[in-house]
């Protein structure tokens, strides 16, 4: 009775949409006549529930008709209509982009709904609850509100349900750093859609897993080949939100690979899509677009792209991606050596980002923050902002190494599962073929030669078929075992690189700190005259400095300079000549010669650290006035030759006590096949000249980027 009751209802309505010439006012009013009519508050309420979800245009508001829902519902306490009511405000305040207002109805929907032992209506809740949060950047929130929905029901009750809350609970330990777990969610979501044969969320799931992997842990191949399979899954379906989806995952797959072209086209491809995607989305595709326009260095597309997105990001209220847009036009300034105005959207971004929890973001932005002070000169605050990027940096890191001991992991568990399922399949085809030729005998003497050629030819096929499932298993198989060496490649890469370390740190902030002493030693001449007061406390600083000189020889960090990467060598020496003038106690003398083409980035870097520590060694220990830095490029290798006027040493008892820092300068050189020679005597200053030689064709500059595209998220 009540299913005729809402059909007719929703056919009144319906024609009642119809009448578009009718004033609003009118169709409202035709509408309550109707409901009216209607003989219970309870049939009232199912009906607007019904006629809210209808999958038509609806003539009706739909704010309207949930807020009606929820005005009966209360005033009848028809509790489970309240609880879905509560559900529908929450979908109508999201679809406006007001978060917040959504997060709450979604939260009172799924605590009323657990109240009443609704439990897979709760946890429908607590998914809606945990995209609000998300998309205001409240990921610990989110993350919990997806928990409590998988702690509700069993995958049973509702496996299409589960597998979105452990689709949603992976995004947001995506954005939390914690690579592992995101990892695993995403997995488990897979996989209960892949049982079910749920493909929507199958897709949706594998998605999130491809930005995972190709954003957060680098592996942009295997990335690109669940792209490819899975756009080739979506060929011939209909155009929908998830294709769109894929085709920004594909935009940023190019991205990676350096072909912002590609990108730029798959890009277009899904903004074509534009209806089913909502406006957060659209401005998601504009910022990416924004962020290949950069990678050609066409800064004023890129400045018009990022502007449109942060436009929206900031109406929605979407903290997330505005910290994200504010961060691109940082870089867009830096590129352009626009510091200070770089420096201004960096620190708009990191204001931004206290609304959220995004570590992995917010460890770019203090990275960035420190190389803009480095160019303009602010040193300490640099070094500032690279200790607090550091130490986020080692809690990171190593959620990114406890992700790839899980991938290993799990593709040893998956080998074992197909080594397994081998060895049974080869049983049974052994078991196959005793049966097949103990078949024949028993057929001929039996039923005769008409039924055992039928059983025989069945036998065959099933014979073929164990065959080639064995034959696909095998290849599986090794495909998994070449994935899980990759893996180990990987992660003896990494180790190899924390051992590159403390070499690295000491040759850049080493100097810096030297530079800094530089500005205190001269202060030491008027020291006389300051108060016993202000000299105790200028030689606790500088005895607290020289500690710091010395302290960072034992910290780890590597990391190219991003000045030198985007400026070049000739610029990254003349910004260092012009700081160490600066300081008015070292006169400087800098001379270059056929640096105006790029060398190879890692040699620009290890010739950047050669100069850097050998004036280093000259302000720390020579005692001189004058220093002069020359660097010239010729056909087959580069020279190097710093020469001061200070107080010189003894070769022979320098190579018996030789420092870190000599140490490490010959270690570069010799890395670099390249050779050294020093010239000094005690009173006679000190020369030293460093060959490297270059490689025939040696290529140019490897362009890098500091930041990545983000793509939508389900």
């Amino acid at each position: 009775m009540k299913r005729i009751i809402a059909c007719l209802l929703l056919f009144s309505l319906w024609n009642t949409g119809l009448e578009a010439r009718k004033p609003d006012d009118q169709r409202l009013k035709n509408w309550r006549e109707i409901l009216k009519n209607l003989p219970s508050d309870r049939d009232r309420v199912d009906s607007l529930v019904e006629w809210y979800y209808l999958d038509k245009p609806n003539p009706l508001p739909l704010d309207t008709l949930s807020q009606t829902a929820l005005s009966i519902a209360v005033r009848s306490s028809y509790r489970e209509g309240e609880g879905t009511a509560l559900n529908m405000v929450g979908h109508v305040a999201f679809d406006k982009g007001d978060f917040i207002t959504a997060e709450v109805f979604y939260r009172n929907s799924a605590v009323l709904r657990k109240s009443l032992g609704d439990n897979t209506g709760a946890a429908s809740s607590y998914n809606n609850q945990g995209n609000a949060l998300k998309e205001q950047g409240r990921f610990q929130e989110a993350a919990d509100a997806y928990r409590a929905g998988t702690k509700l029901f069993s995958t049973e009750d509702d496996p299409q349900l589960m597998a979105i809350l452990y689709n949603g609970l992976g995004i947001a330990q995506k954005y939390l750093g914690v690579l592992d777990t995101s990892l695993a969610s995403f997995n488990t979501s897979l996989e209960i859609a892949r049982t079910r044969e749920d493909w929507l969320n199958w897709a949706k799931a594998n998605i999130n897993l491809v930005s995972l992997l190709q954003d957060d842990l680098g592996r942009v191949d295997k990335a690109g080949m669940i792209l490819r399979d899975s756009l080739s899954f979506l060929a011939n379906d209909t155009d929908s939100e998830e294709k769109a989806r894929y085709f920004i995952l594909y935009a940023n797959y190019y991205y990676y690979r350096s072909n912002p072209d590609s990108a730029l086209v798959y890009l277009d491809k899904a903004e074509a899509l534009k209806d089913f995607l909502s406006p957060g989305d659209l401005a998601i595709i504009w910022k990416n677009r924004g962020r290949q326009f950069l990678e050609k260095k066409e800064y004023d597309k890129a400045s018009a792209q990022f502007q449109k997105a942060l436009d929206i990001f900031t109406k929605i209220g979407n903290h997330r991606e505005a910290t994200g847009t504010y961060f691109e036009f940082g870089n867009l300034h830096f590129e352009q050596a626009g510091f200070k105005p770089a420096l201004d959207a960096y620190k708009n971004a990191l204001e931004d980002s206290a609304h959220m929890d995004n570590p992995l973001l917010v460890s770019r932005i203090l990275f960035m923050l420190g190389e803009t002070y480095t160019a303009l000169g602010q040193y300490p605050l640099a070094s500032e902002y690279k200790s607090r990027y550091i130490a986020l940096g080692d809690s990171i890191a190593t959620r990114n190494e406890a992700a790839m001991v899980y991938q290993m992991q799990l593709g040893e568990k998956d080998s074992k599962l197909v080594l397994s399922n081998l060895q049974q399949t080869k049983a049974k085809v052994k078991t196959l073929k005793s049966y097949l030729f103990s078949g024949i005998g028993i057929a001929a003497l039996l039923l005769g030669l008409a039924f055992s050629f039928n059983y025989i030819n069945r036998q065959k096929r099933n014979l073929a078929e164990q065959e080639a499932l064995f034959i696909r298993q095998e290849a599986i198989e090794q495909i998994q075992l070449k994935e899980l060496e990759a893996t180990h490649a990987r992660l003896e890469s990494e180790e190899a690189t924390r051992t590159r370390i403390g070499k690295e740190l000491h040759d850049g902030l080493g100097s810096m700190l030297s530079t800094v002493k530089l500005y205190y030693s001269s202060v030491e001449e008027k020291i006389g005259n300051l108060q016993e007061e202000s000299k105790e406390r200028y030689q606790k600083a500088n005895l607290l400095l020289d500690q710091a000189c010395e302290q960072v020889r034992s910290i780890s960090h590597e990391m190219m300079s991003a000045f030198l990467l985007k400026f070049g060598l000739k610029a990254q020496l003349e910004s260092f000549a012009e700081t160490i003038r600066d300081s008015g106690q070292l006169e400087v003398e800098l001379a270059t010669h056929g640096l105006k083409d790029r060398l190879d980035s890692k040699l620009e870097f290890n010739i950047y650290r050669i100069v850097q520590e050998l004036v280093n060694n000259v302000i720390k220990h020579a005692g001189a006035s004058k220093i002069s830095i020359q660097v010239n490029r010729f056909e087959s290798m580069v020279n190097i030759m710093v020469e001061d006027n200070g107080k010189g040493f003894d070769p022979e008892e320098a190579t018996n006590k030789e420092g870190v820092g000599l140490k490490n300068i010959r270690s570069r050189v010799h890395d670099l096949d390249g050779t050294t020679d020093f010239e000094s005597a005690k009173g006679k200053g000190t020369s030293v000249s460093i060959d490297i030689p270059l490689q025939p064709g040696s290529p140019g500059q490897n362009r890098s980027s500091t930041s990545s595209p983000n793509p939508i998220n389900n």
